[in-house]
């Protein structure tokens, strides 16, 4: 009896670690709803996938591929492994007041705009972050912990405030600084500001 305890908890950790470790897919419909991004309904293990699976944690890889469709709205604190975001999804992600951590990096592709209001703040920490969408943080928070290219469809609104990029930070974009304080910690190179 002991044994078949141990075994069937033994088999539940395994199950609780795989989940935590596994890929997420954003699946909500464009029907004018507002999406919450801690919403399990929103979430698949698969592209295109039925909802129900776990909001994303520290561990969680996530996708943002075009197979939903619907905006994104933040009411708590989001955390992710790495954000990547296909140049087939065109919504909003709005931090609405809150903060997003990335523990890799954000790639973002064209069409999507992050919105980064006052009280909300990204952080990545390891690997170049890619903006080929739009990012307006002009009062939020930005810190980018490995290097930073702003494409030639990229635009990042800079916080009024401060921003800070560790690494290359590359901008064959558009940078709107806002009139706010740019922190670069990098050894590497630093390839035109812009505006």
């Amino acid at each position: 009896m002991k044994m078949t305890i141990k075994i069937f908890l033994t088999l539940i950790f395994i199950f609780i670690s795989f989940e935590s470790l596994a890929n997420r897919y954003w699946v909500a419909k464009d029907n004018g709803n507002t999406h919450y991004w801690d919403d399990p309904k929103n979430w698949s293990d698969r592209s295109g996938g039925k909802g129900g699976k776990s909001a994303p944690v520290r561990s969680t890889k996530v996708y943002f591929d075009g197979k939903g469709k619907g905006d994104v709205t933040f009411r708590s604190k989001g955390f992710t492994r790495r954000l990547t975001i296909k140049d087939g999804y065109n919504g909003t992600i709005n931090l609405n007041g809150e903060s997003l951590y990335v523990h890799q990096y954000i790639s973002l592709g064209s069409g999507t705009t992050i919105e980064v209001p006052s009280g909300s703040k990204i952080t990545t920490v390891k690997h170049n972050n890619t903006i080929k969408g739009t990012i307006n943080a002009e009062n939020g928070q930005l810190q980018f912990g490995k290097g930073l290219t702003i494409t030639s469809s990229g635009t990042l609104n800079a916080p009024s405030g401060t921003m800070s990029v560790r690494g290359n930070f590359s901008n064959n974009g558009t940078f709107n600084h806002n009139n706010g304080t740019v922190y670069l910690n990098t050894a590497k190179n630093v390839n035109s500001l812009g505006s």
